[in-house]
């Protein structure tokens, strides 16, 4: 009968630490790529919706052609 020897189900805080480095560099990158998606997005919409929403106000041409409230 071979001699059994006691299974080391420890793990190594080397392997722990190289595993999770590497999975939370790249959950950073993700999220990171994923921030800037967004933000193009919504900088997209924003162009695209500019003017469709509002509508365009006339300004006077001169402004020097009101009255002031003070002259009656």
């Amino acid at each position: 009968m071979p001699d059994l020897q006691p299974v080391n189900r420890h793990w190594s805080p080397n392997l722990v630490l190289s595993l999770v480095t590497g999975t939370f560099l790249l959950g950073l990158i993700g999220v990171r790529a994923v921030s800037e998606g967004l933000t193009q997005l919504g900088l997209a919409s924003e162009e695209y919706f500019r003017g469709e929403r509002l509508p365009i106000l006339q300004t006077d041409p001169e402004p020097s052609s009101r009255k002031n409230s003070n002259e009656i």
